[in-house]
């Protein structure tokens, strides 16, 4: 019975070999539309107000000052799609995170593209899917530069691929360097999708005891226009970076942890990729492998590992330069994973009928582990503590950036009206998760946010109201107040939101208290 079904999967496999754009067919039917309801479905969070504020000005030039200005440490080009899309497409959700969803996909056909040179389509279809399994899909559709940045990695590989095989290149050669150009003007850390690529020529130059410059001069010729960029790179420095570098007690601070949480973030939801892949050898185990072996070339097989490597790479670059490393920042790796685990169960199982079946079992997988989420509605956010709230004429200021950018947009109008964030940046740096504070100073001037100074607004309050999650590395307002002399009367309060009247006492130094 089994060899029969493997016999017929055989078959069923080499026909599908014949046109691999079923594959890409398939693939883009079984993506597109669960990315895009989830994406419907999904409320915006902090930083994605940032990509919607951002592209919402109304010239290119104030959207340029805006990142000059710190706002945002990210070049421009992700803000330019968003806004095209927006401008073709009206403003919602799903055209907001429509040029990260499309980079997604962009990354999973280049992947599939550069392990279908040397493998069956199947086990390339394998490797395409494979991301869909990791963490970053969960960066698919968020309206963020990630989801782009992936889509310019697939491409640089395929098109570096291309032009190492062919002598007829100069055309692939310039979309190489126009791909260079297009990542760092998405994220600058696209600097570090280079480091593999020159590594694979190394690897080439060393195998072939020749050098190829035309290549590495197309890549360098790609980096020349990121020179623009200069002037937003000294805007990022200023704000954020500035703050992180002298921080001791910033929570996203490089080591060997943070990056190894890195690799177990990323891959532990691909578990069942790699026990799919295990139970197949077994079942195969023995019998006659009927597919080619998988031949790759040493200077792929180094390039890949280079990219699972980033982690590694950005976390000792910020080590010594920036102190801030976060995951997102290094999701290329999982291209690099995604194509050594095409390779590698290419080469061990080796049968059209394993390959077919480990692409049907992570399609499977995929649609079980997240098809759920597209299709459950997710319910506007509210802070229910505000509806009790009897006094409609205080402000009420809210602790958490996070939350107050949510409540500002799907608030009502009511209550939008009344809300109010104050920061203050020499006071923020002091607790590890500061960045919001300083980015949503920035943010104020560009979007409609009601951010007001600390110490000027209680200049002119002498009651309000506080709304807290009382999440310590984050909320600075209410331990601040109450070393301010102010006395907190607790109104309301619900599992993980609180509110507070604060009233200014007569000693604004002295000590204060929190009274139920």
């Amino acid at each position: 019975m089994r060899d029969r079904l493997f016999s017929y999967l055989d078959r069923l496999a080499e026909a599908l070999e014949r046109d691999k754009r079923f594959w890409l067919v398939w693939f883009t039917l079984l993506y597109l539309p669960l990315i895009s309801l989830h994406a419907i479905r999904k409320q915006y969070w902090f930083d994605e107000f940032f990509t919607l504020y951002v592209s919402r000005l109304p010239h290119l030039s104030d959207l340029w000052a805006a990142l000059g200005g710190g706002v945002e440490a990210n070049p421009p080009l992700n803000y330019w799609f968003t806004r095209g899309a927006c401008i073709l497409l009206g403003e919602n959700p799903w055209s907001v995170r429509l040029p990260a969803m499309l980079g997604f996909l962009l990354m999973s056909v280049c992947v599939f593209r550069f392990v279908a040179r040397r493998c069956p389509s199947s086990y390339a279809a394998a490797a395409m899917l494979f991301p869909l399994l990791t963490s970053a899909y969960d960066y698919a559709d968020e309206a963020r530069p990630y989801g782009l940045l992936l889509g310019f990695t697939g491409l640089l590989l395929v098109l570096w691929q291309r032009a190492v095989d062919t002598t007829r290149r100069a055309p692939l050669l310039a979309a190489l360097a126009l791909t260079v150009a297009a990542a760092l003007w998405t994220h600058y850390y696209a600097v570090f999708i280079l480091v593999p690529i020159v590594l694979g020529e190394v690897c080439r130059w060393y195998v072939r005891k020749r050098f190829d410059p035309a290549i590495v001069c197309w890549l360098a010729l790609g980096t020349i226009p990121a020179l623009a960029l200069v002037p937003l790179v000294r805007g990022a420095n200023g704000g954020v970076l500035a703050h992180a570098i002298r921080s001791a007690g910033f929570w996203a601070q490089p080591s060997l942890e943070q990056v190894m949480r890195t690799y177990s973030t990323f891959l532990a939801p691909a578990i069942p990729a790699l026990v799919a892949m295990l139970v197949l050898l077994a079942l195969t185990a023995g019998r006659e492998a009927v597919a080619p072996r998988c031949d790759v070339p040493a200077h792929e097989m180094v390039a890949a590992a280079g990219f699972a490597a980033m982690p590694l790479v950005v976390g000792a670059f910020t080590a010594l330069f920036t102190n801030c490393y976060l995951s997102r920042y290094v999701l290329s790796s999982v291209v690099g994973c995604a194509i050594l685990f095409g390779f590698l169960a290419a080469s061990c199982l080796r049968r059209p009928a394993a390959g077919l079946s480990l692409a049907i079992i992570l399609a499977a997988a995929f649609f079980v582990a997240r098809g759920g989420d597209s299709f459950v509605p997710r319910p506007v956010p509210t802070a229910d503590v505000l509806d009790t709230e009897p006094d409609r004429s205080v402000p009420i200021a809210v602790a958490n950036p996070l939350i107050f950018t949510r409540l500002e947009y799907y608030g009502e109008p009511d209550l939008r009206s009344r809300l109010v964030y104050l920061r203050c940046p020499a006071i923020a740096v002091k607790y590890p998760d500061f960045v919001p504070d300083i980015a949503i100073g920035s943010l104020r001037y560009w979007a409609p946010l009601r951010v007001e100074e600390y110490r000027s607004f209680l200049a002119r309050h002498q009651r309000f109201r506080v709304y807290s999650t009382a999440i310590d590395r984050l909320e600075w307002l209410v331990p601040e107040l109450l070393r301010d002399g102010y006395a907190l009367r607790l109104v309301a309060h619900a599992p993980g939101e609180s509110l507070f009247e604060a009233v200014r006492t007569a000693d604004q130094r002295s000590a204060g208290a929190v009274t139920p």
